[in-house]
């Protein structure tokens, strides 16, 4: 009962709120192997005044739809989650876009059974370390490695992922195409032979070696050079990112113009760019994006606003907060503090994260509802 008193008197002063343009929602793979669970994503979604749903349907090279380049996840022989997501989604008045993890395949913890995936036939096209390691040969990741990642910048990886958005888009009726996980992990990846032969040719040094003996290069080169050396591998690789985007950003345009293209990018826009290689803030101005949603998963308002103001001072271009919804399902009042910071701030709307996370939360769905409706 006191729990019940105290929810009805923070909605209260809360007060009505002004609506966010657009309101999106991620919904993990987890909640599309089955009728009920997409059923049950599209009824919070509409409950909640949620515009758009970003349905990950691709996660680590497992195929949520009917693929021909994929092996197909463990799902019914007879279900096709996209295609029946679409069409409920249709019908409640929602939008969905297909939400694809670009790079990752595979996991370090059992490797796919199924000779067809990229990862089995393919182990040459994922990335090379610093100590000039295939990520294959990893144990565990970390929370900037969650699995393992193709190369960005082997034409052939380039080939693959253009020809995984084109049957996205030829064979489903999406309203768009949102990436995930399109960047290094770190600055300490993308040493693939191809990359080094490349940058060599171009610069006449190996970066393996720039990066494996920066006081030989120091030394030889002046501390300057050596640093521009460095400055330039750092671009020659986050240029191969953006192309991976712009070379989607084409195939999409061609097939459809409608399309729109969005990704999940890093929030912090000068760590995205200078150690992630991730330039997201050049994709939004030079139109590769329709949108980008930047994922601010503090629990803390203050950061989150921030955050909000130093990305809408340094970019330009529609954005999409992502508000970290998962880690907020005990303190749901920060959620919707949040949610009003991003309306104050003047960006386009907000993105949930996740659907999976947030279902099985009463209370937050309520202050939710009452915050987006």
């Amino acid at each position: 009962m006191k729990r019940l008193v105290w929810i009805l008197v923070f909605l209260l002063a809360l007060g009505p709120l002004a609506k966010a343009e657009r309101c999106g929602l991620w919904v993990v793979r987890d909640a599309l192997a089955d009728k009920g669970q997409i059923d049950r994503a599209i009824g919070l979604a509409q409950d909640l005044g949620i515009d758009f749903l970003l349905l990950q349907v691709n996660g680590r090279g497992e195929a949520y739809y009917q693929s021909r380049l994929f092996p197909r996840a463990e799902l019914a022989e007879d279900f096709d989650p996209l295609a029946y997501a679409i069409e409920q989604s249709r019908r409640a008045g929602l939008k969905v876009h297909a939400w694809v993890n670009v790079l990752t395949m595979g996991s370090f913890v059992y490797r796919p059974q199924d000779p067809r995936h990229v990862l089995n036939q393919h182990p040459e096209w994922f990335m090379v370390d610093a100590e000039g390691e295939n990520l294959l040969a990893y144990e565990r990741g970390n929370s900037y490695l969650p699995a393992p990642m193709l190369e960005p910048a082997l034409p052939e990886v380039q080939t693959f992922l253009r020809a995984m958005v084109r049957e996205l888009v030829e064979d489903y009726d999406v309203e768009g195409i949102h990436l995930d996980y399109i960047r290094y992990p770190t600055r300490n990846f993308g040493f693939s032979s191809q990359n080094r032969s490349a940058f060599a040719k171009g610069w006449g040094v190996d970066p393996l070696d720039l990066v494996g003996r920066p006081d030989y290069w120091t030394s030889r080169l002046g501390p300057e050079d050596c640093q521009r050396l460095l400055d330039d591998w750092d671009q020659f690789r986050r240029d191969k990112v953006t192309d991976l985007v712009r070379q989607i950003r084409a195939e999409m345009k061609e097939l459809n113009p409608d399309l729109k293209l969005s990704a999940a990018v890093y929030g912090d826009v000068k760590d995205s760019r200078e150690e992630r290689l991730q330039d997201w803030s050049k994709w939004l101005a030079e139109g590769l994006l329709d949108f980008a949603v930047p994922m601010l998963y503090s629990t803390s308002t203050l950061m989150v606003d921030s955050q909000i103001q130093q990305i809408l001072k340094t970019t330009e271009g529609t954005l999409y907060i992502g508000l970290g919804a998962y880690a907020l399902v005990d303190e749901p009042q920060i959620l919707v503090e949040q949610i009003q910071k991003v309306r104050a701030r003047g960006a386009s709307g907000v993105v949930l994260f996740s659907f999976n996370a947030i279902v099985d939360h009463p209370r937050l769905l309520m202050l939710l509802q009452q915050a987006l409706g």
